[in-house]
Parts: C-alpha cells; structure tokens; sequence
C-alpha cells in the first residue's frame, strides 16, 4: 500500500502523470504482465494524458483520498479474513489435538469481527468523506473530473 501513496502523493503535487507512468511500466518487459497490469489498474485514470492534466490540484488531492480509503478498506477486509481463518483454524487444531469440545468455546473471538469490519470501514470512509469536502472547497476543484476519475477506481 505504500507504493501506492507514494505514486498518489507524486500525482497530486503533479511530479508524475499516471497515464504516461503506465505506458513506462508496460514497456518494461522484465515486470511481470498480470501483476504489473494489476498493479496499474489500482491507480486512477483520467484517460489520457491531456484529459489528466487538466485535472486541478484540490481534484487531484480528492481523487487520491477516495483511492487510498478504497483500497485501504479492502486491505483491512483482508487482514480481518485472515485472522479469521486463523482462530478458526487453530481453535480446531486444538479442539482435535486435545479431543475435547472446549476449545471450541474460543471462536466465540470470532463473534466481533464483523462489527470490527464495519466499524473500521466506517472510520475509513468518514475520514475520506471529509478530506473530500475539504477539497471541494478549494477553489479550482472540479466535481466532473472527480465522479468521472472516482468511478474508474477499481
């Protein structure tokens, strides 16, 4: 998830431009195609290179707000899957070691990760909902290239 701030933070002072950045990445033959293009898909996309500089500052800033919370969500969504499968598989690991039914009693831990799912993504969107306004307040902040750029994050 770093690289991805580090490339969003690149893009929002204007250092680099996404389109002209992938058309580098693919060009490389020695990367990995599937996981390079995957990779690239997770940034924003104006388009071409024309249509993504003429995207204003406070946009940009909006834009990488909204992607950062997006796939920061889904990286917590897969932590807490992981450390689900976890409990539930140690706890039957023990449950059979010990031929017993109490350890079973500690997939009860189990029980609040949805809500710590929830709440979690929650927290994220609150934080990138009010980044946005914040951005939306700035003069030069177009809503167009926002809902635009916004609905191609994947």
């Amino acid at each position: 998830m770093e690289w991805r701030s580090e490339l969003l933070r690149s893009w929002v002072a204007r250092e680099l431009d996404f389109a002209a950045f992938r058309q580098a990445i693919l060009a490389n033959p020695a990367l990995p195609k599937a996981t390079t293009e995957g990779m690239l898909a997770s940034l924003p996309s104006a388009g071409d290179l024309v249509a993504e500089q003429q995207v204003p500052t406070p946009t940009r800033q909006a834009i990488a707000a909204a992607s950062l919370a997006l796939h920061g969500g889904r990286a917590d969504a897969l932590l807490l899957n992981v450390v689900t499968g976890g409990l539930i598989v140690a706890t039957a690991i023990a449950a059979i070691w010990m031929r017993a039914w109490v350890p079973l009693i500690a997939l009860s831990t189990v029980v609040p990760l949805p809500i710590a799912r929830v709440w979690m993504r929650r927290r994220r969107d609150a934080r990138c909902e009010a980044e946005v306004a914040r951005c939306r307040a700035q003069p030069g902040f177009t809503d167009a290239d926002y809902t635009r750029i916004r609905a191609g994050l994947q």
